[in-house]
């Protein structure tokens, strides 16, 4: 039998904790309703005050164990009821002991006395069964973990080291280790602050790391001079926010701009003998984003793009240089959801795919035997590590999770990589609460879902799910019951989108060769999918048209038409979109790439004037987005919309991501009849995830989004006997 402790409803300060109805309060003014999680975690640190209570017990008492689900939602739970406290004016109310797990700062003040000899038999009898279970379930999976490891082609997957280098109270990736082995050199940033450049001597154990950037700059990657006594990076500069390319001395801390970049995090390597310099970089006149060489040693480096004999494939997204410096290797995105890696030789121009089929590269490097690459994937939101031998082409899994941007180490056979963990939810939230409500997720299932979109007519949601290791297509019904799994490619299934009649979901997934993309329609009723005819290999988000008839897509910054009778598609010149929504019969409000906003235009008027040579008609900005000389005529003042994915329309008006102050922002609804805006629910920027959007059910007042937690990025060192060579 086990002894549990009741708690009563209780204070912190001026903060009410009711746990009747999981709600803080603060000197009596309105309820704010959480999660009943995130309250069961804060009564938890209040029965344990003044002592710390370790995650695992929280895990053990608030998720019942489950250390899968319950290790990220813990640190979720965490962050949000900082966020909540905050109101007590202290500077922290929960306190994270390293390596341990939470304690509270401001003593609780309980209603009733905490009472602890009350025996709960039938309680520890659950717990009994769910451990034991737990413990077999355990053993199952370390004994089919360990029998895949060692059953895989290479037959010595055994021997893998990992250690960490960094566990900071942040985000750290792109390590690189300098020339002598003795320094790390990484990206970091803590919650709403610029990322920064850190240097940690590794060969001291419990080094403090050291920033190298100013505070109020950006910069998150870097690369070693051969020599150790230059670094080069990406810095956006905090005097005019511009970005360049730039060489740091690391004796006298003075730096040098080279040439201009897009952005802080943009790619970069050195030759082996430190003459130039590769970057991605897109300029006026590119189509995409292309290599760049530059001589470092030049008072006034001039860059010289590369150029490929018989033409370069896809955009360009990552290098690495060969040991000999003969070669770089490119990682080139061939459609949104295609990403392979090629091979160009500096020498002669003439360039070749050395993989087939991946979704995301992230990150690459040589071995020093030049013999092998060692690179990260994404797979469906999964990150692993692979190795590919140049001899052979043969791809081998590495069996390292979370493995991205790899960098071996001068001199050893090991390699730093930062691991990268990070969940996706859809989440709801009823708007029509009188109190304000946190999102709750739609399900508690500790796999990554994104992407929904609601149909009244079939009462369901669709979203995308990895449960089975690939995003498919999955639907369920309003409240996230009675899940239905309809896709079974095993490829990456994206933007699913409901006919208007509720009988047919469109999405796109990679074709058979993986070397793009296409359209495929579901019928819902038999199972039976088909694609849609399409001479292009990369299609963006989709919608429906009016009455189910076609189907459209922007393709290279046109919106093209695919009508569903076989006609060939049609491209709708002067119009292109990020993501566009049928409301209303022929009403379109879309986003758009070319100019920021949310605008709106009748999609059935625009086609005759185009088909017959007439003038067309012009989008109405409905929403501002910022940049860009408009008139923006109506649209309301001050209220300007953060990004071209993350909004939902409807008859009554448009639910969508608002840009407020500093890195928040908000989940705001626009009145379409009044015209007046209000806000929902604020939000961190990273909160409400870029690669999503929002979904609205009408009959129950429900806003749909997808969530993400703040990525955990840990820099980690890899011995592994695949790279021992």
């Amino acid at each position: 039998m086990e002894k549990t402790t009741k708690i009563s409803n209780f204070n912190l300060g001026t903060c009410r904790v009711d746990l009747s109805d999981n709600s803080l309060s603060f000197d009596g003014q309105e309820k704010l309703s959480l999660q009943p999680k995130f309250i069961e975690v804060l009564a938890q640190l209040a029965r344990g005050y003044p002592e710390v209570v370790t995650r695992d017990e929280l895990i053990e008492t608030v998720w019942d164990g489950n250390e899968y689900v319950g290790s990220k939602a813990l640190t979720n739970a965490i962050w949000h009821l900082r966020q909540h406290l905050t109101a007590l004016g202290d500077d922290t109310v929960i306190d994270t002991v390293r390596k341990t797990g939470y304690r509270l700062l401001i003593a609780p003040q309980f209603d009733e006395p905490l009472v602890s000899d009350v025996e709960q038999v039938e309680v520890s009898f659950r717990q009994y069964r769910r451990r034991s279970l737990s413990a077999l379930l355990l053993v199952a999976l370390v004994s089919v973990a360990m029998s895949y490891l060692l059953w895989t082609s290479t037959g010595i997957q055994t021997g893998k080291e990992i250690s960490y280098l960094t566990r900071e109270d942040g985000s750290e990736r792109f390590p690189a280790v300098s020339p002598n082995g003795r320094y790390l050199v990484y990206g970091g940033a803590r919650h709403g602050s610029n990322y920064g450049l850190f240097l940690k001597e590794i060969s001291v154990e419990g080094a403090l790391p050291k920033r190298l950037s100013p505070r109020d700059s950006e910069e998150a990657r870097a690369v070693w001079h051969p020599g150790g006594e230059y670094l080069y990076y990406p810095s956006r500069r905090a005097e005019d926010r511009r970005c360049f390319f730039t060489e740091m001395q690391m004796s006298s801390g003075q730096v040098r701009y080279l040439t201009p970049c897009n952005s802080h995090r943009s790619a970069l390597d050195i030759s082996p003998d430190g003459s130039q310099l590769a970057y991605i970089h897109n300029v006026p006149g590119d189509s995409d984003d292309e290599v760049y060489l530059i001589r470092v040693e030049s008072n006034e480096p001039i860059p010289e793009k590369i150029q490929c004999q018989k033409g370069c494939s896809g955009v360009a997204r990552d290098l690495a240089f060969s040991p000999d410096g003969r070669y770089l290797a490119i990682a080139r995105r061939l459609s949104n959801i295609t990403e392979d890696i090629f091979l160009y030789d500096l020498n002669t121009g003439e360039e070749r795919a050395l993989t087939q089929g991946m979704e995301d590269i992230r990150g690459l490097t040589w071995h020093h035997s030049g013999k092998q690459l060692v690179f990260g994937v994404e797979t469906s939101g999964v990150r692993r590590g692979f190795s590919l031998d140049l001899d052979s082409g043969k791809v081998t899994d590495l069996a390292v999770p979370g493995f991205s941007y790899p960098k071996f180490i001068p001199g050893s056979q090991d390699l730093v990589y930062n691991h990268y963990a990070r969940q996706y939810d859809i989440a709801y939230m009823d708007v029509d609460k009188s109190i304000p409500q946190t999102p709750y997720p739609l399900f508690y299932s500790g796999y990554g879902q994104r992407l929904p979109d609601y149909s009244a007519a079939a009462g369901r949601v669709v979203y995308t799910s990895n449960e089975t290791g690939f995003n498919e297509i999955w639907t369920s019904d309003s409240q996230g019951n009675n899940r239905i799994q309809h896709t079974f490619i095993e490829r990456r299934a994206l933007y699913p989108r409901w006919s208007a009649d509720g009988h047919k979901i469109a999405f796109i997934a990679p074709d058979e060769l993986n070397e793009g993309n296409q359209i495929y329609v579901l019928q819902l009723d038999n199972g039976e999918m088909s694609v849609v005819a399409s001479p292009y290999s990369n299609h963006t988000r989709l919608f429906w048209g009016p009455g189910d008839k076609a189907i459209y897509s922007s393709i290279d910054n046109q919106l093209v038409k695919f009508p569903l009778d076989g006609a060939k598609p049609v491209v709708l010149r002067g119009l292109s979109m990020s993501r566009g929504q049928i409301v209303d019969e022929s009403l379109l409000v879309f986003s758009r790439p070319d100019a920021p906003g949310l605008w709106q235009l009748d999609i059935e008027a625009y086609e005759v004037a185009l088909t017959k040579s007439e003038a067309l008609p012009t989008a109405i900005p409905l929403i501002r987005g910022r940049g860009g000389k408009i008139d923006w005529q109506s649209a309301p003042a001050g209220v300007y919309l953060a990004d071209g994915l993350n909004w939902v329309a409807g008859s009554q008006g448009v639910y969508f991501k608002q840009r407020a102050s500093g890195a928040e922002y908000m989940v705001s609804f626009w009145d379409r009849q009044t015209n007046q805006t209000r806000g929902i629910l604020r939000i961190p920027n990273n909160y409400l995830s870029s690669f999503g959007t929002l979904a609205f059910i009408p009959s129950e007042q429900r806003l749909l989004m997808t969530l993400t937690d703040y990525p955990q990025r840990d820099i980690m060192r890899l011995s592994h006997p695949l790279l021992q060579r």
